[in-house]
């Protein structure tokens, strides 16, 4: 089961169907950025001026669920004559644009790291990478290789040891699978000869 930093929070917007949103709420905010953005409305829909003004909570169209409250709660305001046909028409209308779009959209990320938690940061997030970490640290990889947490493995212990942490390891596991020259001699420490440090991280 993936952990996530204690600090990031769950976005506590409710779907219809009593789920809770998955993805992770915006700094010092309730809600997610799609929900923060999105959120339920009550409409107001004058009908004429004889008769009250009729209501309607319109729920985000994030799913199939969320749209069928939405027909429901327009074919009751037109049998209690509380709305016009032609309202009521244009409404379901694109309640039905709504749904057929239903198939080509996601609202929600595969990965919640995806998903950005502190717009004043996002200058920070490199090429590649996620705007933030599921460890807590720097970005995650978007290839998803740094994913879950590095293994303790025989090679990664000699190479803390040898006094390097695991963002170099990774970054070093980064340049070459990338095809860059490393330039190990100018990073590694002193003790570290170059050609067994590379063979660690390879084993990595």
């Amino acid at each position: 089961m993936q952990h996530y930093p204690k600090h990031i929070l769950r976005c506590q917007h409710i779907k219809v169907n009593g789920t809770q949103c998955g993805s992770p709420a915006l700094k010092n905010q309730r809600l997610c950025f799609f929900h923060q953005a999105h959120r339920p409305r009550v409409l107001r829909m004058d009908r004429n001026l004889k008769q009250a003004a009729a209501s309607i909570t319109l729920p985000v169209l994030e799913d199939a669920n969320s749209i069928q409250v939405a027909v429901m709660q327009v074919t009751r305001l037109l049998l209690t004559g509380q709305i016009d046909h032609k309202t009521a028409a244009l409404t379901l209308y694109a309640l039905q644009i709504a749904s057929s779009n239903l198939a080509r959209l996601s609202f929600e990320a595969d990965k919640p790291t995806r998903i950005v938690v502190d717009c004043a940061t996002v200058a920070e997030t490199p090429l590649g990478y996620t705007p933030w970490s599921a460890h807590g640290k720097a970005h995650d990889s978007e290839s998803g290789e740094e994913e879950q947490p590095p293994q303790n493995t025989m090679a990664r212990i000699l190479l803390h040891r040898l006094g390097f942490s695991d963002e170099d390891i990774a970054r070093i596991r980064r340049q070459e699978e990338q095809g860059y020259e490393e330039t190990v001699e100018e990073d590694a420490p002193q003790n570290a000869p170059a050609g067994d440090m590379q063979a660690c991280c390879s084993l990595v």
